[in-house]
């Protein structure tokens, strides 16, 4: 279930100009957006520091309940089978965000 939302991303998914790029240090979980908007090409970044995991899902392999409410958002989801086992791998230690870019 999505909780709500965080971020909002600067410019629509559509106007991306090359595949969103991710990268995991161990740490930190960086993704960067190249977007064209306003005729220029323009880079966004978001890091997430101390991330422990996360997940990415190809958007052929995408239902309604991966993007509804989330599409072009970095989203709280709680309540989802991956979340219960990262959960209950952690003790209970709470939400997990979510960027709803790639579906």
């Amino acid at each position: 279930m999505v909780e709500g939302s965080l971020v909002v991303l600067p410019f629509p998914s559509r106007s991306l100009v090359e595949e969103p790029f991710l990268t995991f240090d161990g740490a930190s979980l960086l993704l960067r957006l190249v977007f064209f908007a306003d005729g220029d090409q323009r880079v966004w970044e978001i890091v997430f520091e101390r991330a422990r995991s996360f997940v990415h899902r190809a958007e052929p392999y995408c239902t309604a309940w991966h993007y509804e409410n989330s599409y072009d958002t970095v989203t709280v989801v709680d309540e989802s089978p991956w979340v219960a086992e990262l959960e209950a791998a952690a003790g209970g230690a709470g939400g997990v965000l979510r960027a709803g870019t790639s579906c």
